[in-house]
């Protein structure tokens, strides 16, 4: 039986927190602008702007959308490592639990950085 490592995606760095952006939709629920709402939770008033247009066509929720997640750099490293050593794209997802189409991005960069250097 082999070992999986399985890695998860993280919130990017940057991103409001969903704390504050729950505080938005109070705050637009009770009738604020977007300036108003921007002075009072700490986040630029052009963010808070698109955020209020999204709130107002239903689109805007307290957490950001999954495919903005990241894998850390350390599941990156593991799949050039997997690959270094031989194994497929389908037993590299098997182990470390990220995606085919994923794993295989990664690999296809790297050596691609590989023949330009």
């Amino acid at each position: 039986m082999t070992s999986m490592t399985a890695f998860t995606k993280i919130r990017p760095q940057g991103c409001a927190s969903i704390e504050t952006r729950r505080k938005a939709i109070e705050l637009f629920e009770k009738g604020y602008g977007y300036k108003t709402v921007a002075a009072k939770i700490g986040v630029s008033v052009y963010t808070v702007r698109d955020w209020g247009r999204r709130f107002r066509r239903g689109t805007f929720a307290e957490d950001i959308s999954s495919r903005l997640y990241r894998y850390e750099d350390d599941a990156r490293e593991r799949v050039l490592e997997l690959d270094a050593k031989g194994l497929s794209v389908r037993e590299i997802s098997e182990k470390t639990g990220i995606p085919k189409s994923t794993c295989k991005g990664w690999i296809n960069r790297a050596k691609a950085v590989c023949v330009d250097a």
